[in-house]
């Protein structure tokens, strides 16, 4: 892959940190809007669907020896939790293979989560 691709992969598909930033604040905008819905199921836990799948997949991952943390706050008699980036997930990945996973899985969250097809 050359870096004209990488580039492409790097501005059009990959997700940055900011669209990160973005899910959480989005998220954290629905719960404020439907506080009322929210309050009477009080959930104990609070997170995006990706954090939920890195915990609950780490034991079935020890052979990547990845590098991951975790914020937590309780507020409401619920706990929050939120994904806190490495220094290795900050800087740009630079494997081509990664890359395409990371493109594949990206627009397939896309693609599920759209209105229209």
């Amino acid at each position: 892959m050359g870096y004209v691709e990488y580039w492409k992969y790097e501005q059009d598909f990959i997700p940055k940190r900011k669209e990160q930033n973005a899910k959480l604040v989005n998220f954290l905008e629905w719960i404020n809007l439907h506080r009322d819905e929210f309050l009477r199921r009080r959930p104990e836990f609070v997170m995006l669907r990706g954090l939920m799948e890195k915990i609950v997949t780490t034991p079935y991952r020890c052979h990547f020896n990845e590098d991951w943390r975790l914020g937590a706050i309780k507020k409401n008699g619920s706990i929050y939790l939120r994904k806190i980036l490495t220094m290795d997930q900050v800087e740009p990945k630079s494997d081509t293979f990664m890359i395409k996973t990371s493109t594949w899985g990206y627009n397939f969250e896309k693609f599920i989560l759209a209105d229209e097809p």
